[in-house]
């Protein structure tokens, strides 16, 4: 659950998983950890355009023979960009591209503003552009199982471990060695310095350090094995730099500037002070001064080692910054978090609140897809965070992780809007609830939580799904001029307590203070409703209780649909309501029924920005389809004939749109895409066999 909204941050999180297992799980589709960006105008001052085939050959032949002519390189391995054979390009481009760049607005930390574009425009389904990690590294909990370096899950004793020293390492410190799919890939990455990486990331007693120290290791290594040659340095087109320059072109984070001011959050504070104390323990590692039996005078020789290296507090915090702010979470076809890599070039695409195209993942390789079609000039853009999300969570989070305000095109408005609602929130009524653990903000009728017309923005307006209240009269949508919203305290704070904030006039006889109370139980049932069904726990009682268990889940279900919608004088959530969709999402993974994916289906189809392309809602479908094969068997024992052929044509209705998405957007590498291209067939014999006898 994020820090933000309790209700918003599972806005697109559900998905069946793969046939491997056929179990129904909820899983976050959170996209990932990017860097902030601006909208490019006409004034941009210079372009880097990288074609497709011919074209893109030719670019890259001209980048090689500048590269030969480069010595100083500036990245502080003294070595000089001398070319070593020809160079490979870690990205591959099947639309042409262009990086454009401008100068930085007011505040900003770095002077030059960048983007990409599409001079040529490109089909929605589309897949833009793949690409290779500068460095990636599997999560703590996920080493040993997952490959190291494909990123494809292992089973139980498949596959081969890391080298001798770093498996030797992994015994001592009581941590699972790093295993690959094979010798092939463990050659590969010990070319890229895996192997000397993963010996001094495993050096600390501590156990295995942190995804992020691991990262700086990884590039460290990277960057050594370029310069001695073991490795090619991979040209990165987009932003006109290869090997270890392409990571250090990328602009840094907030965390590298000044510290926050005594005004700053707590959260801010911490952050600060964290990213410092990894950069220390990632310089002693990466120097060999953490191993045990190393003596003060030894680590001030490897220290000071590592400084003519260029390998300093300094520098390391910078490298940090930099993953802040451009890395990627890397995630399976579950969408389950993998881990975390590093893609220069594919770090250049900007956030925005509608974005035109999607990030996905086969393995650790980045693939860019078009979500609509794109306009000749028209810039690419992804989400950051959670592409359905709340506008205003969307802001808290761009805010605090990657330091840019999304509401800087509405400029003073969007500060006077702020102050507005400050004002209104200084001045509210607050009331404890009776379990001491929240307040209850109430802002008044005549209050507007978005300010109004000071925020003239059409998405905001369309932001009612997560605060949207039903009327008790006529089980209505209310005014959206009204709302109430849960906002959850400072996770690190004891003394932070989550608010109900409301605001504008509710529906007549509706007590505020009950419907706010009410709104923090339901959002209560609900989540424990979703952490029941998301870890198993649910399944596994009512397999082992039977039928009486299954009861006792429907009657938690039924009570927390109750609490969702209200009563006499307490106001519910609208019927669009996250909330609704959250537990409609949980009730489906323990007892999956084909009415309830329609109906999810629909509530997709109903977000901001929603795209038949999106991942998501393609394997919503997909799971739909497979489902309605078990429901025209369970149709035809009962001789429900209506609902059978009501059944059939919504199977050939979904089969004919699955077959024109899939063919259009298919990513090799990834396990949907490929299941459809082997079943697709069989699936036309059985709707045509079908058809045919009934």
């Amino acid at each position: 659950m994020c820090d933000g909204y309790t209700f918003c941050a599972r806005a697109r999180f559900v998905r069946v998983v793969s046939a491997r297992t056929g179990v129904f799980v909820i899983v976050s589709v959170s996209s990932c950890r990017r860097r902030g960006g601006v909208v490019v105008s006409s004034s941009c001052r210079r372009r880097v355009v990288v074609s497709s085939s011919v074209d893109e050959k030719r670019a890259e032949s001209s980048f090689i023979h500048s590269f030969v002519h480069q010595r100083d390189d500036g990245d502080g391995d003294g070595d000089g960009d001398v070319a070593r054979g020809r160079m490979a390009s870690s990205s591959s481009f099947n639309v042409a591209l262009e990086r454009v760049e401008r100068p930085s607005a007011c505040g900003k930390p770095y002077a030059v503003e960048r983007g990409v574009v599409a001079p040529r425009g490109a089909a929605a389904g589309r897949a833009l552009m793949t690409c290779e990690p500068y460095a990636a590294v599997v999560r703590r909990e996920l080493v040993g199982s997952v490959c190291a370096e494909t990123f494809r899950r292992l089973r139980e004793g498949e596959g081969v471990e890391a080298s001798t020293a770093a498996s030797e390492t992994s015994s001592e410190t009581s941590t699972a060695a790093s295993r690959f799919v094979g010798t092939r890939a463990r050659d590969a990455a010990n070319a890229r310095g895996f192997a000397e990486a993963e010996t001094l990331a495993r050096a600390s007693r501590r156990g295995l350090p942190s995804n992020e120290i691991r990262m700086v290791l990884q590039c460290l290594a990277r960057r050594d094995a370029e310069a001695r040659g073991d490795v090619s340095r991979e040209r990165y087109a987009l932003l006109d730099e290869d090997g270890f320059r392409g990571v250090l072109a990328l602009h840094e984070g907030p965390s590298s500037t000044t510290p926050p001011d005594h005004g700053a959050s707590p959260r801010a504070l911490e952050k600060y002070v964290q990213i410092r104390s990894t950069a220390r323990v990632a310089v002693a590692l990466a120097c060999g001064a953490m191993r045990a039996g190393i003596t003060p005078e030894e680590i001030e020789e490897r220290m000071e080692n590592a400084r003519r290296r260029g390998v300093d507090d300094e520098s390391v915090l910078k490298l940090l910054s930099r993953f802040e702010v451009n890395g990627f979470t890397i995630a399976d076809d579950d969408h389950q978090r993998l881990g975390f890599g590093i893609y220069p070039d594919a770090a250049l695409f900007n956030q925005s609140l509608v974005p035109n195209a999607q990030v996905m993942f086969a393995g650790k390789t980045l693939v860019v897809k078009a979500l609509r079609d794109i306009a000749p000039g028209e810039e690419v853009t992804i989400a950051y965070s959670e592409q359905y999300a709340p506008r205003e969570w969307t802001r808290r989070q761009m805010r605090d992780s990657y330091g840019f305000d999304p509401y800087d095109s509405f400029g003073s408005n969007a500060a006077r809007a702020d102050e507005a609602r400050e004002r209104e929130i200084r001045r509210a009524r607050r009331v404890a609830t009776p379990s001491g653990d929240a307040e209850h903000v109430d802002l008044g009728e005549d209050a507007c939580w978005y300010g109004g017309d000071l925020l003239p923005d059409p998405d905001l307006a369309q932001d009612s799904f997560w605060h949207a209240l039903l009327d008790p009269s006529n089980r209505e949508e209310w005014d959206l001029t009204a709302g109430a919203m849960l906002v959850k305290g400072e996770p690190d704070d004891d003394t932070s307590l989550d608010r109900v904030v409301t605001w504008g006039p509710f529906p007549p006889g509706v007590d505020r203070e009950l419907t706010a109370l009410n709104l923090i139980r339901a959002t209560r049932a609900v989540d424990a409703l979703t952490r029941d069904a998301e870890s198993g726990e649910m399944q596994r009682a009512i397999e082992t209780g039977g039928v009486a268990a299954a009861i006792a889940a429907r009657e938690k279900f039924a009570a927390a649909e109750t609490l969702l919608n209200g009563g006499r004088d307490v106001a519910g959530v609208g019927p669009r309501h996250e909330l609704r969709k959250q537990l409609r999402l949980a009730t489906t993974v323990v007892f999956p029924n084909v009415d309830d994916f329609e109906a999810l289906e629909k509530l997709y189809e109903s977000c901001v920005g929603w795209s038949k392309f999106d991942t998501v809602y393609v394997h919503l479908r997909f799971m739909l389809f497979k489902i309605g094969f078990h429901a025209i068997d369970a149709r035809v024992r009962e001789r429900d004939h209506r609902g059978l052929k009501r059944l059939m044509k919504k199977q050939i209705l979904t089969y004919n749109f699955l077959n024109a998405v899939m063919s259009s957007a298919s990513c090799s590498g990834m396990v949907m895409y490929e299941e459809w291209a082997r079943a697709r067939e069989g699936y036309s014999r059985d709707l045509s066999a079908l058809r045919d006898l009934f």
